[in-house]
C-alpha cells in the first residue's frame, strides 16, 4: 500500500477501544430516549467485550386504571375496576404494584385492596371476585401470583381491583379522604423502570351524609372514650361508660330531610320503647328519651368541632347536649343536659363507633321444594335486630303476605286456592323472588333473592311450583 503506513493496535488498546464506543453509543442512545418521554430505563448488557459485542436496550412499563370511591354506612366498596399494565420497553420485565400516597388523611392502611386476573379487557369482563383473590391494602398491595411469570415486550397483563372498608372504619374514618396513585414496577437485570397510573380520590362520607345514606345501623356514641346510653331506670340519656347493656348504649341516626337528624335508642325487647328519640325541651334542660315525634325538639344538627369531635346542636333551643357533673345514680350516670355552645367544652365533644349494620350484600335465598303447590324461601335472622325488623317478599311485581318477621326469616308460598299466591294474583310464569328488610323504619333494602316457576297445574287444580 501507499501513502498509509499500517499501525497494528495492541491487544489492551483495542478493548479500551471497544469500551470507549461501548460507553458513546450508550450515551448516544440515552440523550435519543431522553427526548420519547414515558417510564423507561435504559439497560446495557456488555458481553464478551474483548470480541466487540454489546447489547443495550429500554426497560418500559405503563399502568392504566384507576379506583375511586366514597364510602359510607351502606356502601363498603369500590365499583370493579380493570387495571391494565403494559411493558412497552424491549425487553422482559419482572413486575410488582406499590403505591404512592398524594395528600389526605384516611388511613390508606383501613383500606382493603383485592385484586384477580381479569378475563377480558374490561371492568364488564371481571365477573365476582374468586374465593383466591389476592387481599392486601391500598397501603400494600398484594399480587400475589398474578405478576408473574415476566411479562414479555409488547404484551399486557390485564388485572381486576377493587377496594373496601369495615363498618367500623366508617366511623372511626369519617370525614376523610386521600388521593394517590398505584405504581408499577418492572426490573431487568439491575436495571428499573416505575410508571404511576392515574390519580384518583378516596373518601369517608362525613357524619351527617353517612346517616343520611341509610339510618339502620346502630352507633356508640362517646364522650370523653365514655359511652352514652339511657339507663338508670329513667327516661334521662346519660353518660354511663357501658356501652352495650341491653342495647340501650346503642342509637340509631337518621336524616329528617332538611339537615338535622334525629337520635333514637335502639331495642331488642318487646319491654323497651319502639325508637325513643332524643328530646331537649328547656335551653338547660335535661336531654330526655320521648315518644317518637317530629318536633323541633327531637332534631339536632352535628356539627363538626376544629378538634374533630363532634356536637349535637338542638333546633327548638340552640343549646348544645352537654355532660354534666349530676349523676343519677352514686359513681355514674353524669346526665346530658342543654348548655350554650362552646366548641372549647370536653364535655360537648362527641365521636361515634358504628358497632353493627344490618344492610347486607343481596345473597341468593334458600329454597326448599315441598310438593307440587307449596314451596319454602328461607334467609339468615340478623341477631339483636329481632324486635326492629320488618321483612317483605316480593313475587315478580306484587307483596306476597308471608307472617316473615325479625324471629321467622322464611316465606312459605301456596298456589292452592284462597292461600297467599293466588289471593296476590300471582300468575303462571318464572317471577323473581325479593326479599326486602326494614329496621325500625327505616327505608327498605333487599336482603337476598331467588326464582319461582309457576306451571300448570298436574292435577287437583292447583299450580305446580318449583324453586328456580
Amino acid at each position: 500500500m501507499s501513502g498509509v503506513r499500517q499501525v497494528p493496535i495492541p491487544g489492551h488498546r483495542r478493548a479500551r477501544a471497544l469500551a470507549v464506543a461501548a460507553a458513546s453509543a450508550a450515551a448516544a442512545l440515552t440523550v435519543a430516549l431522553s427526548q420519547l418521554g414515558g417510564s423507561y430505563a435504559l439497560f446495557a448488557a456488555e458481553v464478551g467485550l474483548g470480541g466487540g459485542s454489546m447489547s443495550s436496550g429500554t426497560a418500559a412499563v405503563a399502568l392504566t386504571g384507576t379506583i375511586p370511591a366514597t364510602y359510607s354506612s351502606s356502601t363498603l366498596s369500590s365499583a370493579v375496576a380493570n387495571l391494565r399494565i403494559s411493558n412497552t420497553g424491549d425487553a422482559p420485565l419482572e413486575l410488582s404494584l406499590g403505591w404512592t400516597a398524594e395528600s389526605g388523611a384516611l388511613d390508606a392502611d383501613a383500606v382493603s385492596l383485592r385484586i384477580w386476573a381479569n378475563p377480558g379487557t374490561t371492568a364488564a369482563s371481571c365477573g365476582t371476585a374468586p374465593t383466591d383473590a389476592a387481599m392486601g391494602t391500598l397501603s400494600s398491595p398484594n399480587t400475589g401470583s398474578l405478576l408473574a411469570p415476566a411479562l414479555a415486550p409488547g404484551d399486557a397483563r390485564e388485572l381486576c381491583a377493587d377496594t373496601s372498608v369495615t363498618s367500623s372504619q366508617i366511623s372511626a374514618e369519617a370525614g376523610k379522604s386521600l388521593a394517590g396513585h398505584l405504581v408499577v414496577s418492572g426490573s431487568w437485570g439491575s436495571w428499573l423502570a416505575a410508571a404511576a397510573g392515574g390519580s384518583f380520590d378516596q373518601s369517608v362520607s362525613s357524619p351527617s351524609e353517612v346517616f343520611y345514606s341509610n339510618p339502620s345501623p346502630r352507633y356508640n356514641i362517646l364522650n370523653a372514650n365514655s359511652c352514652v346510653s339511657a339507663r338508670g331506670g329513667t327516661s334521662t340519656v346519660v353518660r354511663s361508660g357501658i356501652c352495650d347493656y341491653d342495647h340501650l348504649g346503642q342509637f340509631r341516626i337518621a336524616s329528617d330531610g332538611n339537615g338535622r337528624f334525629f337520635i333514637s335508642a335502639a331495642k331488642n325487647s318487646s319491654s323497651q320503647p319502639s325508637a325513643p328519640r332524643w328530646s331537649l325541651s328547656a335551653t338547660a334542660g335535661n336531654v330526655t328519651l320521648a315518644t317518637v315525634a317530629t318536633t323541633a325538639a327531637q332534631r339536632w344538627a352535628i356539627e363538626q368541632r376544629p378538634d374533630g369531635l363532634y356536637r349535637f346542636v338542638n333546633e327548638a333551643t340552640g343549646s348544645c347536649a352537654t355532660v354534666t357533673a349530676v349523676e343519677i345514680w352514686s359513681g355514674g350516670g353524669h346526665v346530658l343536659s342543654g348548655a350554650a355552645c362552646d366548641d372549647a367544652l370536653a364535655s360537648q365533644g362527641f365521636s361515634f363507633t358504628m358497632i353493627d349494620n344490618p344492610v347486607v350484600t343481596p345473597y341468593a335465598l334458600g329454597c326448599t321444594f315441598t310438593h307440587s303447590g307449596y314451596v319454602t324461601y328461607t334467609w339468615n335472622t340478623i341477631p339483636g335486630y329481632q324486635q326492629e325488623i320488618a321483612y317483605r317478599v316480593w313475587v315478580g311485581s306484587v307483596v306476597v303476605p308471608t307472617g316473615a318477621d325479625g324471629y321467622n326469616a322464611y316465606a312459605q308460598l301456596y298456589s292452592r286456592s284462597g292461600r297467599n299466591l293466588v289471593t296476590a294474583g300471582v300468575g303462571l310464569g318464572t317471577h323473581q323472588v325479593v326479599v326486602e328488610q326494614q329496621i325500625a323504619g327505616s327505608q327498605w333494602t333487599t336482603v337476598a333473592t331467588g326464582t319461582l316457576v309457576v306451571t300448570p297445574p298436574a292435577g287437583n287444580n292447583v299450580y305446580d311450583l318449583a324453586c328456580g
